[in-house]
């Protein structure tokens, strides 16, 4: 049986569109519960207890995080738009209202970025970079901010609970 030339022009054609296509990247799951590892973390202050309680689906990243000091307990819920659309997250304001913090999140490879505006006296801007390591038994969130034209960085290690 005799192979027509315009079969394998065409065979080689669709390899070529093939292989060329992106390879699919798929993004860390931070889904879990994390301990802050405070040995392994640098931050201006550090609370003394951290814990993070992480859902993620492809649209939302939610984060319930409890944190104690020589202050207090304290539990804050912050739900993040992963899909490309701005997120807000409404807090109290001291001395009554409220702030609103408007949220942008974006993949850099491996990386979730996210970074956070409010309109406050001064200015409030947040950048935080997630990634997680060591076969996904750490996350690490890497930030800077910047309030009143002070700034400051961070690194927070956490480790999953297993």
């Amino acid at each position: 049986m005799r192979r027509s030339p315009t079969l394998y022009a065409f065979l080689a054609l669709a390899l070529a569109s093939v292989s060329s296509l992106p390879a699919q990247t798929t993004h860390p799951d931070f889904s879990g519960t994390w301990l802050l590892d405070s040995a392994k973390s640098q931050a201006p202050t550090l609370p003394a207890t951290s814990t993070l309680s992480v859902t993620q689906s492809d649209k939302l990243l939610t984060i319930e995080q409890t944190s104690s000091s020589a202050m207090g307990s304290r539990t804050t819920k912050l739900v993040y738009r992963i899909d490309g659309s701005a997120s807000k997250n409404t807090f109290p304001a001291p001395g009554g209202g409220s702030i609103d913090f408007n949220s942008n999140v974006e993949w850099s490879g491996q990386t979730l970025v996210i970074t956070t505006t409010a309109d406050l006296s001064g200015g409030f801007k947040q950048v935080e970079r997630w990634t997680v390591s060591d076969g996904g038994k750490q996350l690490v969130v890497n930030g800077d901010i910047a309030v009143s034209g002070q700034s400051a960085t961070a690194k927070m290690v956490y480790t999953k609970k297993s």
